[in-house]
């Protein structure tokens, strides 16, 4: 689950995402701070979306991008905010 509490920046767009592990059948989660800037964004809108402000390719892409955001948390990936790049998404 991505938060509502997206926030705007000149750089790009923070935001959390929701990471839940499962231990011993039990969950257990935790908000992640991560980041995508406007230069990535701008990437994965390209022949994707009709929004060309980085904050409309973001609302379009939202689930993709926070699904990604979700599975390198649950990986490990270190970093705070945990850093989306173009790379991420090939």
């Amino acid at each position: 689950m991505i938060q509502s509490n997206a926030r705007v920046t000149n750089e790009g767009i923070a935001f959390q995402v929701q990471v839940e592990f499962r231990f011993n059948s039990r969950n257990s989660g935790s908000l992640r701070d991560c980041f995508i800037s406007n230069e990535v964004l701008k990437s994965l809108g390209e022949g994707r979306v009709a929004p060309t402000k980085p904050e409309e390719i973001f609302r379009a892409l939202q689930e993709k991008i926070a699904g990604v955001a979700r599975r390198l948390a649950q990986a490990g990936v270190q970093g705070s905010p945990l850093q989306l790049t173009s790379g991420t998404f090939h």
